[in-house]
């Protein structure tokens, strides 16, 4: 079961980003399932640091056809 922060964030996100046409090409990368959320248990900023350079890495690393951005 998905965890309810990561439920609201794609709803916001689909609602809201594309909902509102904020951002032109958040559509297609949504509905071909090519965004990725991420969910961090980090509580402060310097345990987030590894978690988003882990991220980076593996936007880095993946071809755009599975995932384009997170």
């Amino acid at each position: 079961m998905e965890p309810e922060a990561l439920r609201q964030t794609r709803l916001w996100v689909e609602r809201f980003v594309i909902g509102m046409d904020f951002c032109p090409f958040a559509g297609s990368v949504f509905r071909q399932n090519r965004l990725r959320f991420v969910l961090s248990e980090a509580k402060t900023d310097a345990a987030l640091l590894p978690d988003l350079v882990k991220e980076i890495q593996l936007l880095t690393e993946s071809e755009i056809q599975s995932v384009e951005t997170s």
